[in-house]
């Protein structure tokens, strides 16, 4: 019996993990969204070419759970990670990490407070245009980054001008 896998791409990110950060590349299914893929790929993440920490030596594949990982920051143009419009309802917040803050913009439904957005949501959720502090620099540089709301200690809804 054959199973048919669906055609995959790939797409290069930076990770950080409770035990620090990583790079590795996500193989994604072509219809689908990276972010559909982060939250519904499993409890663990199937990693090709991963460097972890200072090492210089790529570990070929590496299972990785979905659980522990932080931040999610794509290599990727907004059109290849197949994110769609960020719409206009959106909200500058802070979310608190165990080691750091990342402000970015949130988008939300219409009429959805933050508070009640990060209620009802589990998985990963959007950030864009984002500045970190006490982060690695690729989040300054990053204009989407995926925050694991398990992970997040806390979020501080700000006005759009702070930071």
């Amino acid at each position: 019996m054959t199973i048919e896998r669906p055609e995959l791409r790939q797409i290069s990110a930076r990770l950080l993990t409770q035990a620090g950060w990583m790079i590795g590349t996500f193989h994604v299914p072509v219809a689908s969204s990276f972010l559909d893929h982060l939250n519904h790929a499993g409890a663990f993440f199937k990693l090709t070419n991963v460097t972890i920490g200072s090492t210089n030596d790529p570990v070929e594949f590496f299972a990785l759970r979905r659980a522990e990982v932080t931040l999610v920051i794509p290599e990727s143009s907004e059109d290849e990670l197949k994110l769609g419009d960020s719409g206009e309802n959106t909200k500058s917040v802070s979310c608190w990490l165990p080691t750091g803050e990342v402000v970015g913009s949130l988008q939300l439904q219409p009429g959805v407070r933050v508070s009640d957005h990060l209620l009802h949501h589990e998985g990963f959720t959007t950030l864009r245009d984002c500045v970190g502090r006490d982060l690695h620099a690729a989040v300054n540089a990053a204009t989407v980054v995926f925050v694991n709301a398990g992970r997040v200690l806390g979020v501080v809804d700000r006005p759009d001008d702070a930071f």
